[in-house]
């Protein structure tokens, strides 16, 4: 079991890795402010640390600033397993600054 969770680990690691270098700096550093943003925020609903229920409000602030650099992002409404979520598409890219919320890579 111990490995297991060393594997996932090691995969989820290298998930962020890869994310890390595909997307774009400029778009990261959006990212980073928003993620900081949405956990600032969520301190102060009384559920510190915690994104669950923050995807709109992410990928809303994510849509106007990255629109504000000249990018084309599109909100995505979906469902993660049953729950309802939504994320942003720019650039080919998928980003969530609140997949933590169900154990995917976040973007720290």
């Amino acid at each position: 079991m111990k490995s297991d969770l060393l594997h996932a680990t090691i995969i989820r690691d290298n998930m962020t890795q890869k994310i890390k270098q595909e997307i774009p700096a400029e778009i990261l550093k959006v990212a980073r402010n928003v993620r900081r943003l949405v956990l600032r925020e969520s301190a102060n609903d009384g559920t510190p640390g915690s994104t669950c229920g923050w995807c709109e409000f992410a990928s809303l602030q994510l849509i106007c600033r990255l629109e504000k650099l000249g990018y084309k992002p599109v909100i995505q409404y979906g469902f993660y397993n049953e729950n309802a979520h939504c994320w942003v598409l720019v650039c080919g890219h998928i980003l969530d600054v609140t997949s933590d919320q169900f154990d995917g890579p976040c973007i720290a």
